[in-house]
């Protein structure tokens, strides 16, 4: 269960990195066109790039929550292990 939950966040986290990446090459085509003449505003360029970095941000806090959420998993799996320790003593008593 748990890998399948890591697994499943750090895809949210990568997904973040996929998209900055995306608009990295769509404001790097724009900047192309631009240089050849052709009708490309600078401000059209600038908010993709603003885009990518938007997006790079937020999965840096991804990648923070990420590991907080892992830790506390972790913290409440071993709590249900202390937990369930004397019940399993008993039970085989």
């Amino acid at each position: 269960m748990q890998a399948a939950q890591s697994s499943l966040l750090k895809t949210f986290v990568s997904k973040n990195e996929t998209m900055a990446e995306s608009f990295d090459q769509v404001a790097a085509e724009l900047k192309e066109r631009k240089q050849k003449k052709e009708s490309i505003k600078n401000k059209d360029i600038a908010a993709l790039s603003k885009s990518a970095e938007a997006f790079r941000g937020h999965g840096e806090r991804e990648a923070k929550l990420v590991q907080r959420f892992e830790k506390a998993s972790q913290d409440l799996v071993k709590q249900f292990e202390v937990c369930l320790t004397p019940a399993v003593k008993s039970a085989s008593n």
